[in-house]
């Protein structure tokens, strides 16, 4: 059989001078046709060359590329072409959508490169392809391939505003922007469900509605954890997206600031005391808008509805410095250093709004200037009320005035204990019901270095005892008694120590004293004016001072009542400088807040409240 093929093989080379490269030029109807158009492969059983290519991919991910090559896998006499084609134009071939590949004699082993590339697009849908290789000489193939989506989802996440005042909300949308394959669910959450919230918890978008926002609410919760402003942030998350976050600001409602001058003018804040009664806040002060007589406010707890009365019974000008105030039996018993009286001591005894004002001289008999600097307590036990005072007419040592509630029956005592001169400056009182001791501490300046003394007396005054309880040099101490632990506690300023506050901690008697430095990273100057009170309920020490490191605004000290360990809050709402003078710190145990009444020089030297949450988180 080869025999005979070679020899028509010679036969048609000589007679018919057939082209070596084998295209059929001739008549296929006739012999000469016929014989011309032979595939000689068959002709001489020679097998047809075979396509040699590598691993076609079943799946690309879109971005990336992949290289396929091709060759011929023998020697060829006549040119070969093969299309290599995609049906998809994210299925990119050598950049477009369809090439040729050419062999021949020359390069038919010699490998051709073609690189496939998968196009991202527009959704997040994977894709079938697929990828053909065709030629003359052999039947086509098909390839399917999948392109891999690797888009990340975006989540569009808008809202109207980036702060919100507590208990308030505002409207945001959601979509997505890229068409799923499937349905999406977008979740929604906050890192802090106490200041922030979402009224839904997920959103669900499908292929059809991808793209059309759909609103949700952000809350800022009300609520009184917090003192300060507070940053909270909601997440948007789903499969195969990036999680969306917005940082909101909640904005506190929890410091309150109060004008309590019911109207009076300039200066009506000075010097002021405060006690809270039946549910009222009472506030008097020596006003300096009417010739410095005692002045009483009388306002809700909240500061609200303040009414002003002049309680100064008809007393001349000056007859209201240092008022301090008082409460028994649904009567106010307000104390002041009356300058219409060569300041003397002088009470005035109403009833709780002000109104039916009985003005007494409680002096005992003391001359001048016996009325400096007084401060008052209730004796239960006998209904009697007890006044120390600076004694100028006695070389500025401590006295007691002993008297009947309405102010009569007055007796002095000089509690002194043999200590000399100025031993009774800035005297402070309370009474030891544990121990029935009249506890007096006083910035005694008849010791060279200062230092604070407590004088121990019965509580008519007798059998006084005197001791220092400060190693250092202290002024203005406010007093308070430390129940629990039965421990008297002083909060004063330390001209030692850059005039911070500082915290003493003594036994009843005035021994055992330890120091405490509770500034808490504050400045010089920070420690004016201390005013300090304890939460039973909480175990808490709060302490109120002028800040002058702070420009005269509030100084706020919480502190543990047994580590004595503080923080420090600026609550003076911006209000500016000299916003915090003598500030008076209470506690309001019906509502659980704090009350800081202060003067504030940027109100015309007005009295003002600061009130916030007790129990508030750092």
């Amino acid at each position: 059989m080869k025999a005979l093929s070679l020899i028509l093989f010679c036969l048609g080379i000589i007679l018919f001078n057939c082209q070596k490269d084998f295209k059929n030029l001739g008549d296929p109807n006739t012999f000469i046709g016929i014989i011309y158009g032979v595939d000689l492969n068959v002709a001489l059983d020679e097998s047809k060359p075979s396509i040699v290519y590598s691993e076609i991919p079943i799946s690309i991910t879109e971005g990336e590329n992949y290289t396929l090559n091709f060759r011929i896998s023998e020697k060829i006499k006549e040119q070969k072409t093969l299309i290599v084609r995609s049906d998809n134009p994210n299925l990119k071939v050598n950049e477009t959508t369809e090439i040729t590949l050419s062999f021949n004699e020359d390069n038919a082993n010699i490998e051709q490169q073609v690189v496939l590339r998968a196009e991202s697009d527009e959704n997040v849908i994977s894709e079938k392809v697929n990828l053909t290789i065709s030629s003359d000489w052999f039947e086509e193939l098909s390839f399917p391939i999948t392109i891999l989506d690797n888009s990340r989802q975006i989540i569009v996440f808008e809202t109207q505003t980036g702060s919100l005042q507590e208990g308030s909300n505002t409207e945001a949308t959601v979509k997505l922007t890229r068409q799923p394959g499937e349905n999406v669910s977008v979740s929604i959450s906050s890192d802090n469900e106490k200041l922030l919230k979402s009224n839904v918890s997920t959103l669900t978008f499908t292929p059809e509605n991808y793209n059309i926002a759909q609103s949700l609410e952000i809350q800022a919760v009300e609520n009184e954890l917090y003192l300060f402003d507070k940053a909270a942030t909601i997440s948007l998350s789903a499969s195969l997206s990036d999680t969306v976050q917005k940082e909101f600001t909640v904005i506190s409602n929890n410091i309150e600031y109060r004008d309590l001058s019911a109207g009076q003018g300039y200066d009506s804040g000075s010097q002021l005391d405060a006690k809270i009664e039946q549910n009222n806040l009472l506030v008097t002060t020596c006003d300096g808008s009417n010739l410095d007589r005692p002045a009483l406010f009388s306002c809700n707890l909240d500061g609200t509805n303040c009414v002003y009365k002049d309680i100064s019974v008809g007393r001349g000008s000056g007859s209201g410095y240092y008022p301090n105030i008082n409460v028994y039996n649904s009567k106010l018993l307000q104390v002041t250093r009356d300058g219409s009286n060569l300041k003397k001591p002088a009470l005035f005894y109403c009833n709780l709004d002000g109104t039916n004002c009985v003005y007494k001289n409680i002096s005992a008999g003391q001359g001048s200037s016996s009325g400096n600097y007084p401060d008052t307590a209730i004796d239960l036990l006998n209904n009697k009320l007890l006044v120390v005072t600076q004694n100028g007419s006695n070389s500025n040592r401590p006295a007691l005035f002993r008297c009947d509630l309405d102010g009569n029956n007055c007796v002095y005592k000089d509690i002194s204990a043999g200590q000399g001169s100025s031993s009774g400056n800035e005297p402070t009182i309370i009474l030891d019901y544990l121990n029935l001791k009249l506890l007096v501490v006083t910035r005694d300046a008849s010791n060279s270095t200062r230092k604070l003394s407590l004088f121990q007396c019965e509580f008519d005054g007798t059998g006084c005892k005197h001791s220092i309880i400060s190693d250092v040099y202290l002024r203005t101490p406010s007093i308070i008694i430390d129940e629990i632990r039965s421990k008297l506690l002083i909060a004063a300023t330390n001209y030692d120590n850059e005039r911070k506050v500082s915290l003493i901690s003594c036994e009843l008697d005035g021994t055992n004293c330890t120091y405490t430095d509770i500034s808490s990273g504050q400045g010089y100057g920070s420690g004016y004016e201390p005013s300090i009170i304890i939460d039973k309920n909480t175990s808490t020490i709060h302490v109120a001072t002028r800040n002058y490191f702070n420009n005269d605004r509030i100084g706020y000290y919480r502190c543990n009542q047994i580590t004595f360990e503080c923080v420090h809050k600026d609550i003076s709402l911006f209000r500016g400088d000299k916003s915090g003078k003598s500030p008076k710190i209470l506690i309001d145990e019906v509502n659980s807040k704090v009350l800081i009444i202060a003067k504030d020089d940027t109100n015309e030297a007005k009295a003002v409240l600061y009130r916030f949450p007790l129990n508030f988180i750092e």
